[in-house]
């Protein structure tokens, strides 16, 4: 099993030979001076790693506000399995 500080020494010390590596990079031009860095620093995972995280609750609509956790009930019905709403606009189109 890891320990926390030993997560942390290991990232902490390829964040040193990262900045070794780049700093003698730029200097012979293989790459540009602030060029972003192709990992995170302990810093931001750090950081990271004690945000609480978000949480996102979704639900059916239709839920019943009344329990808990629910959502209000909007005003929208399903619309019909069957063809006869079809069958409903051709007639009203030809009676125009």
């Amino acid at each position: 099993q890891l320990r926390p500080s030993a997560i942390q020494d290991s990232s902490e010390s390829a964040d040193r030979r990262m900045k070794e590596l780049r700093s003698s990079k730029e200097g012979r031009g293989d790459i540009p001076l602030r060029f972003p860095q192709p990992h995170l620093e302990w810093g931001l995972l750090a950081d990271a790693i004690r945000k609480p995280q978000r949480k996102i609750s979704m639900t059916p609509w239709g839920v019943d506000s009344e329990m808990p956790g629910g959502a209000i009930r909007l005003p929208i019905d399903p619309a019909p399995l069957t063809a006869t709403g079809i069958d409903r606009a051709i007639e009203v189109f030809y009676e125009r």
